[in-house]
């Protein structure tokens, strides 16, 4: 605490010059980096009798006044003014390019002291500025206390007006105004809906009446706009606006999914016939590859309602409270909730069958040619018109269902389900949604190809292989079921083994004669992948000459580019090894790792220099290995190829900063005597030597930071 009081009274007193508005304008710019901690507290007109505790409350605040600052990217401007003799209250206005809802007016009382302005220390009065208790001081500082306060609200209902007409004039583009204007509630929702997939932040702003909300039902605006904001870039706290997102979610609205009241409006005593006309409500079904609180098939009803501007979407409570704690948004969401819409959501691919034809391919390789496409354009609907689809049965009472579908679905409240050939739809659509959320998930949709095709009649299963990314440098192999009938080849859904019920039994044996006959292939795919990989990746050329400094430097900076933010494929083309594995398990294992580290990384890398021994050009560098913690020197070995030069990645020689390292780097170059020339080793083990010089100095130098830090 002795250090805080010191932190306070020692600081050199750094005085603003200027008039009043002209200082705490001057004061609220420096939060953007230019002041320090000492800066700020030496700027306040701090009385020298405050107490260490209020002290260090005083600066707490102003510290979270500079965080709110910078994280809401405001700016300032004056815009009142009453000065009373050394004193003044001083009103600024705070905007922010998030919207007019953040909008706030800052009310500061400033002190004139040894001939200079400084800002009070608390915000809205003159508390901690050491300014006495005569009757005639107290009764100018209550004034002027009283005038920021009232002044305050005034200004702050000017603002507003003033941000929201700028903010108007910003959104106006976001959404042409024939599509606003449009007399149809529905298409207003499909609207809302395609902004969502499409990432368009305004455009969704826009349809939720933002620019309309004098003439719409009251809503917490501020919550709604940072709810969309965070949203839409999937930072929500509940992670539940990816149903809105993504594009790896069925999106279905359901027309009779309107609120009862319109419906049974006649018997309704106090129905008025323009609410009917003024609101609607949506219950759009969502089902996903992921669950949101236990559920992939999410119904959430939407309310519209119409101005004079058109139809604009009301933001459901599972959307407006995502970025609010779990008891508020489970409260929030459950007041809004129907258990009905639990089985009604289930007409839902009903609908979807209804609005879109099916589509049939002319055979197994123009079908999984689509699916490839349809993989790269992200595009949902198309892959699910080439599905299965039966006509509708009667079931009989106490019959069970041919393909076991209903038992993908939890029953609903009462334990009892509804139609059960919607059951059974619902369970052929969630396992195509989930192949299709998996396939997503294991890497680029662009890296998808056709790498096998069985067929026996009229069945057939195809692999399509995903290149993966990050440490998921192994493909991912996905199996799609097919089958033939009159109208053409289509995709069954499952994930390993096709859908009990969607195939003829007859059909079984070959099932499960092309599954066997996959799995046996797949051992000879990995092996190929492995070859391909040694073609890929650089062999050192013996007798080749060392890159230059410029040119070494380039390649190093972009082969730490490419781990960090290309895929192993495109890594191995810059990098060589001494000589090709017969397997490169461990070497992709290990570049794994780097390119992990590389991704990981929150600060920039460090050259600290170079050096060419032989045909060896090495390059010593400090990089950040521990997410901002920790820092590594690793030396960059830079080698001739046959076409080029590449990184050496079979060869790791780090700064020791302790013996385990050391006794590490011994072995290695040990190993390395019997694998390479004598004259390649003697260059190896000098640019050993010079790496440790040069570097430890520059490691020594930021470990004593971090300690003078903690």
């Amino acid at each position: 605490m002795r250090g805080i009081v010191t932190f306070f009274l020692a600081a050199s007193l750094r005085v603003f010059s200027g008039e009043p508005s002209e200082v705490a304008l001057e004061f609220l710019r420096g939060f953007d980096g230019k002041l320090s901690k000492t800066e700020i507290s030496s700027s306040l007109a701090i009385s020298p009798f405050c107490g260490p505790k209020k002290r260090t409350r005083i600066l707490e605040l102003w510290e979270a006044r500079a965080s709110w600052k910078q994280k809401g990217n405001f700016s300032f401007l004056p815009l009142r003014e009453k000065v009373d003799s050394d004193l003044s209250a001083v009103l600024i206005g705070a905007t922010s390019p998030n919207g007019p809802d953040v909008s706030m007016v800052i009310s500061l009382g400033v002190v004139k002291k040894e001939g200079g302005w400084r800002v009070a220390p608390v915000e809205g009065s003159f508390e901690n500025t050491g300014l006495g208790f005569e009757a005639d001081l107290k009764s100018r500082v209550r004034d002027l206390e009283n005038w920021m306060a009232l002044e305050r609200t005034s200004e702050m209902t000017i603002l507003l007006r003033s941000e929201m007409e700028k903010f108007r004039k910003k959104m106006e583009g976001a959404v042409s105004s024939e599509d606003l204007a449009a007399n149809d509630a529905k298409q207003a929702m499909k609207e809302f809906l395609n902004a969502a997939e499409a990432g368009k932040t305004d455009a969704m702003i826009v349809w939720q009446g933002f620019l309309e909300r004098e003439s719409l039902p009251e809503r917490n605006w501020e919550m709604n706009l940072k709810a969309t904001r965070k949203g839409m870039v999937n930072q929500d706290k509940q992670r539940v606006w990816r149903l809105l997102t993504s594009q790896k979610v069925m999106k279905v609205i359901i027309p009779n999914g309107k609120n009862e009241r319109e419906a049974h409006a006649e018997d309704l005593l106090n129905f008025n016939p323009e609410s009917v006309e003024r609101e609607v409500e949506f219950l759009v079904g969502f089902l996903s590859s992921f669950e949101i609180e236990g559920e992939r098939l999410n119904p959430i009803r939407f309310r519209l309602n119409k101005t004079d501007k058109g139809w604009r979407v009301s933001l459901p409570a599972f959307f407006a409270y995502a970025d609010q704690e779990s008891r508020a948004f489970r409260t929030a969401k459950n007041d809004e909730s129907d258990w009905k819409d639990r089985e009604l959501v289930k007409k839902m691919f009903q609908v979807f069958e209804e609005q879109n034809q099916v589509v049939r391919a002319k055979n197994p390789e123009a079908l999984l040619k689509a699916i490839v496409q349809d993989l790269k354009t992200q595009n949902l609907d198309s892959f699910l018109q080439s599905h299965y689809r039966e006509e509708e049965k009667a079931v009989k009472e106490g019959e069970k269902p041919a393909d076991g579908g209903g038992d993908l679905l939890q029953r609903n409240i009462n334990g009892r389900r509804g139609n059960p050939f919607d059951d059974r739809r619902a369970g052929r659509y969630i396992l195509a949604v989930k192949w299709w959320g998996f396939s997503l998930k294991f890497a680029d949709p662009v890296s998808a190809k056709v790498v096998k095709l069985y067929r026996h009649e009229k069945i057939a299963l195809g692999v399509l292989s995903f290149s993966g990314s990050g440490e998921n440098w192994k493909p991912k192999y996905k199996q799609v079921w097919m089958r033939q009938d009159a109208s053409g080849w289509m995709i069954l859904p499952g994930i390993v083994s096709p859908m009990v019920g969607t195939y003829p039994e007859e059909s079984f044996e070959g099932f499960r004669a092309l599954s066997e006959q996959f799995v046996k292939d797949e051992v000879k795919m990995e092996e190929e992948f492995f070859a391909d990989v040694l073609k890929i990746v650089g062999r050192e050329d013996p007798n080749g000459k060392a890159a230059s400094e410029p040119q070494a430097i380039a390649l190093v900076k972009e082969w730490r580019r490419i781990a960090r933010e290309e895929d192993m494929m495109a890594f191995l083309r810059v990098s060589a090894v001494r000589r090709l594995p017969a397997k490169p398990t461990s070497l992709l294992r290990d570049l794994g790792f780097v390119r992990k580290g590389a991704a990981s990384a929150m600060s920039p890398d460090q050259i600290i220099g170079s050096k060419a021994v032989g045909r060896f050009r090495g390059v010593s560098m400090m990089i950040d290995h521990g997410g901002g913690v920790d820092r590594a020197c690793p030396l960059v070995l830079v080698v001739p190829t046959k076409t080029s030069h590449c990184v050496l990645v079979d060869v790791e020689l780090p700064l020791e900063t302790n013996k385990g390292i050391r006794l590490l780097n011994d072995e290695r170059l040990d190993g390395l005597a019997k694998e390479v020339a004598k004259e390649d080793l003697a260059s190896i083990e000098e640019l050993r030597e010079w790496h440790q010089k040069v570097s430890r100095p520059v490691w020594d130098k930021w470990k004593s930071e971090q300690a003078d830090k903690e």
